[in-house]
């Protein structure tokens, strides 16, 4: 009995020994696997956090490349806008000089020989016609006003 009872006093002892190593094993293995998830949820929230950061960085440069797409787009309209009204305003000033100097009196000239014929009138009403399309039409009505001026001070010394 008593080697009996040695033999199951030591087969307890192991058992006891091998549940003991058992649970410092599991306790080890939850640990590690504790500490994995821990470093893949922190190395998660870095990741996060960069993207995060970076969205940002990027959203923020979108933002500034458009504002000054919109401030290159303004400049360059306000640029072209005063530019094709300083060109229109050199424009009719030319036209101007150019029908009041020299060539007002040859197109008075012309304006009386065609006065009386209609075919001389279709002609002209084409050309005014696509001169009132072009830049010459300010400058053409201008000279209309001033041949009827004239017609009328005519008619008046007659």
């Amino acid at each position: 009995h008593g080697q009996l009872a040695g033999c199951y006093c030591c087969w307890a002892d192991h058992v006891d020994a091998l549940v003991h190593m058992r649970k410092s094993a599991l306790a080890v293995v939850h640990r590690m696997v504790n500490m994995c998830v821990t470093a893949a949820m922190f190395r998660w929230r870095e990741a996060s956090s960069e993207l995060k950061r970076t969205r940002n960085i990027l959203e923020r440069l979108l933002g500034r490349w458009q504002q000054l797409l919109v401030c290159r787009s303004f400049t360059r309209w306000c640029e072209n806008s005063s530019e094709a009204k300083r060109k229109q305003k050199l424009d009719t000033q030319v036209i101007r000089r150019m029908l009041h100097q020299s060539c007002g009196a040859a197109l008075n000239t012309w304006r009386a020989r065609v006065n009386g014929e209609s075919h001389a009138r279709r002609a002209t009403a084409k050309i005014y016609l696509r001169w009132h399309a072009g830049a010459v039409a300010g400058a053409f009505a201008l000279w209309l006003q001033d041949a009827a001026e004239l017609r009328r001070g005519r008619h008046h010394l007659d």
